[in-house]
């Protein structure tokens, strides 16, 4: 299983380097930047002679879990929780390799609870509104992410809702994409009071996944001139999307990892994820592909 979350991992090293330097001004920063360039991450010292900690210890053996096949991956991580209890990408890991989603949801929900406990009360409300832009809140937000997306899968739409929209309060920027996965639930449900506050909040959004569900939103309210025009905008954005929608083409067996902009991978992907949309409502596939 692919690691993720590596290169967050370099840049706590990094920024911990910088703290133990006690680098304070932005030209002794840069200089230190500067420095890194054209090396190789792995083979700076930092820290060197220095004895981790048991919650870095256990950031190494979770990152060496996410490199290991599940067996060895779980040893690895029952290892990591014994050195630091609250590691939430501990969870997150185990959520991961299960297959059964209800055991998924268990695993993610710890995440979330070890997350909250490490971060504390105080931190969440002196930091609401930048979580993601701090490292150490990225674990918390992915567990709360997984647990969101499985309740969606679940059909437990509203608590899905709740945590979606929490994450939006933590980081309004939405560095997750948690807008996508919203606006697609709310549309299943005909939340459409919900789904103009959504769109009216991301006014400069312009990606096809976006477009072209609020493009269907428009359509469904009955607001003809915003739908077409919408439509139009996605298409410009991708054109594969209607070919997957109308039949024309058979979406693959397996979800893309990486897509690119304006792909087919990446309409595949969300023809994968919102297609009940597009065939639930009536006249849909005809206003598609109408001119």
């Amino acid at each position: 299983m692919a690691n993720k979350n590596s290169s967050e991992q370099i840049m706590a090293k990094i920024m911990k380097e910088i703290q133990s330097q006690n680098l304070q001004t932005e030209d002794q920063i840069n200089s230190f930047m500067n420095g890194l360039i054209g090396k190789n991450i792995d083979e700076l010292d930092f820290g060197s002679g220095e004895e981790l900690t048991k919650e870095e210890k256990a950031i190494e053996l979770v990152d060496l879990a996410y490199e290991s096949s599940p067996k060895k991956g779980k040893e690895l991580i029952e290892e990591a929780l014994k050195l630091d209890p609250d590691n939430t990408d501990a969870y997150n890991y185990l959520g991961e390799i299960e297959h059964d989603i209800s055991k998924s949801l268990v695993h993610y929900t710890k995440g979330i609870e070890a997350g909250e406990r490490k971060l504390g009360k105080k931190f969440f409300k002196e930091n609401e509104g930048h979580f993601w832009l701090m490292i150490e809140t990225r674990p918390y937000m992915r567990a709360k992410f997984n647990v969101a997306d499985t309740l969606a899968l679940l059909n437990r739409d509203a608590e899905a809702v709740n945590h979606y929209v929490e994450m939006l309060g933590l980081n309004p920027s939405d560095n997750l994409g948690v807008r996508y996965e919203l606006l697609s639930i709310l549309l299943k449900n005909k939340a459409y009071d919900s789904c103009e506050e959504l769109i009216q909040e991301f006014p400069e959004e312009e990606s096809s996944h976006w477009l072209y569900n609020v493009a269907l939103y428009y359509f469904r309210i009955e607001n003809p001139i915003k739908a077409r025009r919408m439509l139009n905008k996605a298409k410009n954005e991708n054109q594969h999307v209607s070919k997957f929608l109308l039949g024309k083409k058979k979406l693959p067996t397996s979800l893309p990892e990486y897509i690119s902009v304006g792909g087919v991978e990446e309409a595949a992907l969300y023809v994968a994820k919102n297609k009940h949309l597009w065939h639930a409502t009536e006249g849909a596939l005809q206003f598609l592909v109408s001119k």
